[in-house]
């Protein structure tokens, strides 16, 4: 999977994950979540030195709330020093643009 500089494509839930360091997002196919200043099917950003212990906290803030069959994801590998600096670069452009983070997300 090359997913270094840019996003990977969307895998369904139950994918594997990489475990390289990078960026993860998940969203739900087919709905719009509504937010403060608009609409979005992004659920949740995370990251860290794993994309597939980044994956594993993602889906475990899923519970009941959306179903696991509709819920995708994708990933970008990055150097593990930039990993932080990206997740908060990508939820500071959700917040601004939706007037709120992704419903799922953990700001660690």
């Amino acid at each position: 999977m090359d997913t270094t500089d840019r996003f990977s494509r969307w895998f369904p839930l139950d994918a594997p994950a990489p475990a390289v360091p990078g960026l993860v997002q998940l969203k739900i196919d087919g709905e719009l979540v509504r937010y403060p200043t608009g609409a979005s099917a992004m659920l949740r950003y995370d990251g860290g030195p794993s994309v597939a212990e980044a994956m594993s906290r993602a889906v475990g803030s899923l519970g009941e709330r959306f179903p696991a069959d509709r819920v995708r994801w994708r990933c970008q590998a990055l150097p593990e020093g930039q990993v932080d600096a990206a997740l908060a670069q990508l939820r500071a452009r959700f917040v601004e643009r939706f007037g709120a983070p992704p419903v799922l997300d953990d700001p660690r």
